[in-house]
C-alpha cells in the first residue's frame, strides 16, 4: 500500500492523476486573468489605485507649456456610443451649478504650478476660464474648471478649499464623459485619449487603456450628454473661449 499511494502520489505532484480504470488524465494550469482587464474592474471608481504624474504613462502632450503655439479647436461627435455600462457606481457627490464663460469660481490660484512633468504655471491672463462645475463630495465643495489658453484645453480642481490639481487633459481638445465615484473622466474617443482625475486628491489615471474602462460606454462615439449624474444632462463638450 506505501507503495501504490508513493507511486499515486507522485503522478499527482508531476500532473497526472488516474481516472477511472487506470487511464491517464493530464492536469492543466487554470489560464492566468488579464490583469488590466479584471483586476482593475473588480475595484470601485473612488478606491482605484493608480500612479499619480508618472511620466512613463503620460502622453506626449504632459511637457506641453503655455508657450506651445498649437490651436484648438471643438471636437467633433464620432459615430454614436456603445451600449451604457450599469456596472460603473454614479457620482458620489451632487453638482449644484454649471458657469459656461469666464464669470465661473477659479479653482487654483495665480501661481500655481501644475504637477510634472509639465510644470506649468497658472495665470489668468494666459489661461481663459471657459466651463466650471461647482458641488459637494463627501460633504466638501468641489471645483472643476476648464481654461484654454493657445496650447488646448487646461483642468483646475479645488477641492475643500485647497487646489488639488491643474494641467493639461487626454488631448488638446477633449471631452466631459462620465462621472464616477470620485472621478471625472475625460477623453477624446476618436483618437482613443482618455484621462481620469479624483476630484478629492488630484490623483490620475492616464493609461488610456485603464481609464477608458471608466468611461461609461463602449465604441468611439459621445454620449448624448455626460454620464454619471442623475438628474442633470449637461452637453459633454467644452464650449471655446
Amino acid at each position: 500500500m506505501t507503495t501504490r499511494f508513493l507511486r499515486t502520489f507522485g503522478m499527482i505532484f508531476s500532473g497526472t492523476v488516474l481516472a477511472g480504470c487506470g487511464t491517464a488524465v493530464q492536469l492543466s494550469a487554470p489560464p492566468s486573468p488579464h490583469h488590466s482587464q479584471s483586476s482593475f474592474r473588480s475595484q470601485s471608481a473612488s478606491s482605484v489605485a493608480s500612479p499619480s504624474h508618472t511620466p512613463s504613462t503620460y502622453n506626449s502632450r504632459r511637457g506641453v507649456n503655455s508657450s506651445t503655439s498649437s490651436s484648438a479647436t471643438t471636437a467633433t461627435p464620432s459615430p454614436s456610443p456603445g451600449p451604457i455600462h450599469q456596472s460603473l457606481p454614479p457620482f458620489s457627490g451632487t453638482i449644484t451649478q454649471r458657469v459656461v464663460g469666464s464669470q465661473g469660481p477659479q479653482a487654483v490660484p495665480n501661481g500655481f504650478v501644475s504637477s510634472p512633468p509639465s510644470h506649468v504655471v497658472f495665470s489668468p491672463s494666459h489661461f481663459t476660464l471657459v466651463e466650471s462645475f461647482t458641488g459637494l463630495l463627501k460633504t466638501h465643495p468641489f471645483v472643476l474648471d476648464f481654461y484654454q489658453n493657445s496650447a488646448g484645453l487646461f483642468v483646475g480642481i479645488n477641492y475643500n478649499h485647497h487646489p488639488v490639481f491643474f494641467g493639461p487633459g487626454p488631448a488638446p481638445v477633449f471631452n466631459v464623459l462620465n462621472f464616477t465615484g470620485s472621478w471625472v473622466v475625460l477623453g477624446t474617443p476618436s483618437a482613443a485619449a482618455y484621462e481620469a482625475i479624483n476630484l478629492t486628491s488630484g490623483r490620475t489615471i492616464v493609461n488610456p487603456e485603464q481609464a477608458a474602462q471608466l468611461k461609461g460606454y463602449t465604441g468611439l462615439g459621445l454620449p448624448s450628454h455626460i454620464l454619471g449624474l442623475s438628474h442633470e444632462e449637461f452637453p459633454v463638450s467644452i464650449p471655446s473661449s
